[in-house]
Order: structure tokens, then C-alpha cells, then sequence
């Protein structure tokens, strides 16, 4: 619905008169929890400890874009234990043209000690891609870069420690 101009130049938001009922908002609203204080934001950009504790394959239904993602969980950094974020590689675009998330994904693959080449099918690596992060869970140092209004989440080093790796905080 467009936005409505007083003379002002100032815009409100059009009435939205039918959309929802005042009262069942309030309902709602009264009774949302609070987001979690470390949910919704970006870690800042700097260096991290992190587990490696899960992953999937990824298609959108509406397109034909493919990708993997890995989602991490900071450590032994107080204040951000727990705040969790997730590194994509983006395997195909929307249009089905190949991209270079693949190459990526397989140096950090090598890195991760994630032996992808052992499954046959898309079926096994999907289950055995899920399998690895959750049982695994690689203990890593994660770097965050701020480029104009993304951030992003490469894979520096994995620990050389593992047998210590610290429990996860979720």
C-alpha cells in the first residue's frame, strides 16, 4: 500500500483499515517475549572463537538458487558467548549460473576435515553434511569483515586442540 503525503512533505502510513483488528494486535503485542539479547544482530567485526555446530543444504522453492551454510556459536569471549551466525556459500544464483561458493566450501571443507567426497548422492551429503556439524562441531577461529552493509563470516583456522574444545553455550 503506498504511502500517503500530507502537504508538509512529511509521509504516514496509509490506515490500513480492514487489515487487522486493533485488539488482536494488542493481544499479540501483550503477549510477544522479548527477543533474546543476543538474537538479530550482526557480530561486530574482529576475530572469534567458535564451534562449528551445524549445517545444511539450502534450495529456495521460488528459484533456483542453491547454497550451504554453516552456522557458528562464539566462545571463550564473554560478553558474545553464544551469539550464533551463519556463513553462507552460495552454490547457484537465482538463474541456475554456477558460482564460486563451491570452491570455497571445498577449501573449507578440507580445513573442517569434512570428507564430502565419501557420499554418492546429494541425498548422503545433505545427511552426512548435517551429521558431521552436529556431531563434530569443529572448534574454529572465525573472522567477521563489515563491507558496506553486509557482514561476513570467513573461516580462518580450525583449533589445533580439539580434545579441549570448550562446551557449546547453547
Amino acid at each position: 500500500m503506498p504511502i500517503a503525503k500530507k502537504k508538509t512533505g512529511v509521509t504516514t502510513p496509509p490506515t490500513n483499515k480492514g487489515a487487522s483488528s486493533g485488539d488482536s494486535f494488542m493481544q499479540r503485542l501483550k503477549g510477544t517475549k522479548p527477543a533474546e539479547k543476543k538474537a538479530f544482530y550482526p557480530l561486530p567485526p574482529g576475530q572469534y572463537e567458535a564451534l562449528a555446530y551445524k549445517a545444511e543444504f539450502a534450495r529456495w522453492e521460488d528459484s533456483q538458487k542453491e547454497a550451504v551454510w554453516i552456522e557458528f556459536v562464539v566462545v571463550n569471549d564473554g560478553a558474545l558467548d553464544g551469539k550464533t551466525s551463519r556463513m553462507y556459500y552460495n552454490l547457484v544464483d537465482a538463474e541456475g549460473n554456477a558460482s564460486q561458493g563451491e570452491e570455497y566450501m571445498v577449501r573449507d571443507f578440507q580445513i573442517l576435515g569434512f570428507d564430502y567426497t565419501q557420499f554418492n548422492s546429494q541425498t548422503e551429503f545433505e545427511e552426512g553434511l548435517s551429521e558431521f556439524f552436529e556431531t563434530e562441531a569443529p572448534w574454529v577461529v572465525i573472522d567477521v569483515k563489515k563491507n558496506g552493509k553486509n557482514t561476513n563470516i570467513y573461516l580462518n583456522s580450525i583449533m589445533d586442540d580439539q580434545e579441549n574444545k570448550p562446551d557449546s553455550p547453547l
